[in-house]
């Protein structure tokens, strides 16, 4: 039996399922070879733009259930959740409350595909922009990999378990040696987060609520302090060539794009080594 537990974080894998299996091989081998067992932490967007969004949720959620695998809330887990309880909030409270997850429409950015794209027959109180640029940004390889119809709404659900599940992730985690979030997040954000955590009902007012989870889900702004005096902060959100580190602030950021045809990478807390696998996606061309 391996005498030690080392933790691999992997980057985001949006849909990539083939990829996180081949990477995971690569994981139980480098494992096996220090004698220790892998335990495997995500940074978040499991899903869109990938072919395999539905198996990568199942993946991580049975996974949680056997105590190997932890995944952190995406952007895009936020988005694709919170335009589902903004229409059907009775199916979410079914799943353990409100969501967390405010939709963010940012008028400046770039172009939103017209909301008459993509008529949807049950739509009510989501924001035209929202919708279509979470459908835009990949949704539409999500609700594919589900079998959803995409003019209608509420087929959109992820299968029961795997729904749950997504409503159950966490905007943080770590333990003595890391903390690990979707983007580079400040300290206080972070702090916030675990209590938030802890107890909902320390939620700040809306405006602190939603500058948290901007922060915590979109930020790509170096942090000019170290995110967490004595952990090393990881995170993904920006796709990169190859992984980032920061020395003087201890942050890695491990999205090296897989799903845009370059590789999926994962990094050892242990050893300090870093594990890639090739896309197998077409390479995005400028």
């Amino acid at each position: 039996m391996p005498s030690a537990t080392h933790t691999y974080v992997i980057g985001d894998i949006h849909g990539c399922y083939e990829e996180l299996l081949e990477l995971e091989e690569k994981i139980a081998a480098h494992a096996a070879a220090r004698d220790a067992k892998p335990f495997i932490v995500t940074v978040g967007d499991l899903i869109d733009r990938g072919p395999d969004s539905q198996s990568v949720v199942r993946h991580f959620r049975e996974g949680s259930a056997r105590g190997t695998h932890v995944a952190v809330a995406g952007n895009h887990e936020a988005n694709y959740l919170e335009i589902l309880t903004a229409q059907f909030p009775e199916r979410f409270a079914a799943a353990g409350g409100r969501s967390p997850f405010p939709v963010f429409v940012d008028p400046d950015s770039p172009i939103y595909l017209s909301p008459a794209r993509f008529p949807v027959q049950d739509q009510q109180g989501v924001a035209d922009e929202a919708l279509s640029s979470w459908l835009y940004q990949g949704g539409l390889q999500t609700l594919a990999s589900i079998n959803a119809e995409p003019d209608r709404c509420s087929s959109w659900f992820f299968p029961e378990a795997d729904f749950d599940y997504l409503c159950s992730l966490p905007l943080v985690w770590r333990n003595d040696k890391l903390v690990v979030t979707h983007a580079l997040a400040r300290r206080a954000t972070i702090e916030y987060a675990l209590r938030f955590q802890e107890d909902q009902e320390q939620k700040g007012d809306a405006r602190q609520h939603s500058s948290a989870l901007r922060n915590i889900m979109w930020s790509r702004d170096r942090p000019v302090e170290a995110p967490d005096e004595r952990r090393a902060h990881l995170s993904g959100h920006t796709p990169l060539m190859q992984p980032a580190y920061y020395e003087d602030v201890n942050c890695r950021m491990i999205d090296t794009g897989c799903v845009y045809g370059i590789q999926l990478t994962a990094w050892c807390a242990d050893t300090q080594d870093y594990l890639s696998v090739a896309s197998r996606q077409p390479r995005l061309r400028k």
